[in-house]
């Protein structure tokens, strides 16, 4: 039996590394967090918070604990609409909050005093800024994929019209 070489070993352990990464980074969820405070900056405990998912009209409700900080985990990729429902203050919402990869969008509500029927809507900027990683996260939808140039059919090589990202060299050896 022929032993086998160092290289062969070394480019064995180079395809499996490059076969788990991707599969290992392709997050299917993001989370929706924040704080709840009045207008003064002191916290609100026990607020409503609805998450609705507008593309699948589904929402999920969480309150904010005793530091008027809530989390929303585990949500599917996608537009988000979230409100913020507290007796005695407006009620704020917070419209187009997309949802990619892996995100972490961090929504902070200021309420303020008023009736019931008040209420107070802010439409979020599509690129949210994750603060407490540093990551972000962008993505290429199939259709778009499909019609840039890839003749070697490798996802890797569509990194390159990704605003901003970088490729990681790799080293090989022998």
């Amino acid at each position: 039996m022929k032993p086998i070489s160092r290289s062969v070993i070394a480019w064995l352990l180079f395809f499996f590394a490059c076969t788990i990464t991707p599969l290992h980074s392709a997050e299917t969820t993001g989370r929706i967090h924040g704080r709840v405070t009045d207008s003064s900056g002191l916290s609100v405990a026990q607020a409503e918070v609805t998450v609705t998912n507008t593309g699948l009209n589904r929402a999920i409700r969480v309150t904010t604990n005793p530091e008027g900080v809530y989390v929303a985990p585990k949500l599917l990729l996608g537009t988000y609409q979230v409100s913020v429902r507290v007796p005695g203050f407006k009620l704020s919402v917070i419209e187009d909050v997309h949802l990619e990869s892996g995100s972490n969008a961090e929504l902070n509500f200021r309420l303020e005093l008023g009736a019931v029927t008040e209420s107070v809507s802010v439409v979020a900027s599509p690129n949210i800024i994750d603060t407490t990683t540093g990551a972000q996260v962008s993505s290429i939808s199939d259709t778009l994929a499909s019609r840039l140039p890839n003749t070697a059919r490798d996802t890797n090589s569509l990194i390159r019209f990704i605003p901003g990202a970088v490729q990681a060299a790799t080293t090989g050896g022998g």
